[in-house]
């Protein structure tokens, strides 16, 4: 296996020289002869492949009689498990490749192609048909950029080798053809996507920390349990880490930066300054019944936190809605039930940048209890912070005429 696969390494490099290039592109084929011709001349214990059988298999009906169809019956089930199984592992290798070539390939397609596929090859006695990840390898290796030469070309080889040249295989080192799956299957690793995550968690490393755990478990599983359980391990946590970012969104307080007059994330950027008594914050991901009990929450310790720690009372709050894809009735509810709470406090309410169909809905459902200049189209977070200030500015002005009237009628009572 070492010296077979030492030269599938070096013949790569022969790529490169017009001469040699030929080497390269049928290293696979010229190793085969060359270790079946030595295992046939000299017996040096290596196992061998064997006998194969030779000639296409005939065409016959999958179910014939009662008992067939009980049979299948009975296989139902695992038959189900092996579909899953086949598609999974053949979408995953085929979008691998798409990703490394910078194509598309559809799902649909790919599901009707093996279905079709394994529909014909029940009338043959066929095993499941599936996308073979190391013939994959292989196939990319030689250079094949097409469903010809994927497909077509290499069914044509095969059937042609079954007919033709099946004695010739009994001598092949089985040691050989692992080193040749092994090398075509290099391919398939993706390091160079682990030095990705790990780059873009550098940079941001509380939101792509999770990719980077995903990526291990995936590796880790595959490597303890094998492609097929390292695949559903890998897709679980997915899904269990998709469900828990959904109902505990991402909530970023926001802040002024002056020097490009944006709001950035204030954790982010130390620089920027909040406005005082004025709460901005985005929320990124829908507003549904599962989490605005959590949104709740975050603005209740804001204001605590505000109003005891900072003694800096909110008298206004600022939703960026710009991130907020739908929002649905019990979240809507909710939502008007703070807003009445926060009405009756004397917090201003603002949603900001509602462009969006969730932002439609918040002005159609909740625009009673905001302010009505932030009703009109495109009402961006400074207009809202400047709407609030501007309030805040009123209602003091009007208490220091209050007091200042009231001081008076005492001074002229006395």
């Amino acid at each position: 296996s070492g010296v077979a696969y030492a030269w599938l390494v070096c013949a790569q490099q022969f790529k490169s020289r017009p001469g040699l290039a030929f080497l390269s592109h049928f290293k696979e084929l010229l190793l085969l002869i060359a270790a079946g011709a030595f295992c046939s001349v000299w017996d040096v214990g290596v196992a061998v492949v064997g006998q194969v059988p030779e000639g296409l298999p005939e065409f016959s009906l999958p179910v014939r009689d009662a008992a067939d169809l009980q049979l299948a019956r009975e296989l139902l089930p695992g038959a189900l498990l092996i579909a899953l199984v086949v598609f999974l592992s053949s979408w995953a290798g085929a979008k691998k490749f798409a990703l490394k070539d910078g194509y598309k390939i559809g799902s649909q397609n790919e599901m009707l192609a093996l279905g079709l596929a394994n529909v014909a090859g029940a009338f043959q006695g066929a095993v499941p048909t599936q996308i073979g990840l190391s013939r994959m390898g292989i196939a990319y290796g030689m250079g094949v950029k097409s469903q010809l030469g994927a497909n077509v070309l290499v069914a044509a080889v095969v059937a042609l080798g079954v007919l033709c040249l099946s004695p010739a295989f009994a001598a092949v080192p089985r040691p050989v053809l692992n080193a040749i799956i092994v090398s075509g299957a290099a391919h398939l690793t993706e390091f160079e996507q682990a030095r990705y995550l790990w780059r873009v968690v550098q940079a941001d490393s509380v939101r792509y920390r999770t990719d980077v755990g995903v990526w291990w478990v995936g590796l880790v599983s595959t490597l303890c349990l094998g492609a097929f359980e390292g695949i559903l391990v890998a897709v679980g946590v997915s899904l269990v880490l998709i469900v828990y970012q959904v109902v505990n969104p991402p909530i970023t307080e926001l802040a002024y930066k002056a020097c490009n007059g944006k709001w950035v994330c204030r954790l982010g950027h130390p620089e920027a300054r909040v406005r005082k008594n004025i709460l901005v914050f985005r929320i990124e991901g829908p507003i549904f019944y599962a989490n605005v009990e959590r949104l709740q929450e975050w603005l209740e310790e804001q204001e605590v936190h505000n109003h005891l720690v900072g003694e800096n009372p909110l008298y206004g709050i600022v939703l960026n809605a710009a991130a907020v894809p739908f929002v649905d009735t019990s979240a809507l509810q909710a939502l008007q039930a703070m807003l009445e709470g926060y009405h009756k406090r004397g917090v201003i309410f603002v949603f900001a940048n509602t462009v969006s169909q969730a932002g439609r809905v918040f002005q159609r459902e909740l625009g009673h209890l905001l302010p009505p200049e932030s009703l009109a189209a495109f009402f961006s977070v400074e207009d809202s912070v400047g709407l609030i200030e501007s309030r805040i500015q009123r209602d003091d002005r009007l208490e220091r005429c209050v007091s200042m009237t009231y001081g008076s009628a005492l001074v002229t009572s006395s």
